[in-house]
């Protein structure tokens, strides 16, 4: 039992002793190409047959791709209080769980700040309108409406109040 016993052990501390070695071995391989750079400058890497030399079209572009154009920056919201009149409109459109919701429209026919300056880059646009607890927007569908709210974005319109 014991000739077993010293031969397992002998046998494991061989096997780690032989893998040290190649690991040595294989660090002191890739050190002096590192340590002594030649005189001459490194010869660029050729590119592959069927490669394109110019990267394609939408590359870094999805979401989520940290390389992409604007990498690491937020878009930056916009909120103004605002008055806008138009027409309201309703629609039935499926949200991001595929549930088919009721979603609501105004063609702007006038829009001023709360400041009183008007807002002319949004006249003839929709803009979706976003409601809050209490205020009911079906009562206004097809009819011309005043909404004082917050616009967001040039896009989104939360209700405050409606006329």
């Amino acid at each position: 039992m014991t000739k077993q016993r010293f031969f397992l052990y002998a046998l494991a501390l061989v096997s780690i002793l032989a893998w040290n070695v190649s690991a040595l071995a294989a660090d002191a391989a890739a050190t002096p190409a590192q340590a002594a750079p030649s005189a001459q400058p490194a010869a660029p890497t050729p590119i592959p047959v069927g490669t394109p030399a110019v990267p394609a079209k939408h590359e870094g572009k999805q979401k989520g791709n940290a390389e992409g154009k604007n990498a690491g920056q937020a878009k930056a919201k916009t909120e103004v209080k605002c008055e806008v009149s138009g027409k309201l409109a309703e629609k039935t459109a499926k949200n991001k769980k595929g549930k088919e919701v009721k979603v609501f429209d105004l063609t702007v026919a006038s829009a001023k700040a709360a400041d009183g300056k008007a807002l002319d880059a949004l006249n003839g646009k929709s803009v979706r309108v976003v409601r809050k607890e209490g205020v009911k927007l079906t009562d206004y569908v097809g009819k011309d409406v005043t909404i004082t709210g917050t616009l967001v974005n040039n896009r989104r319109l939360i209700v405050d109040a409606i006329k």
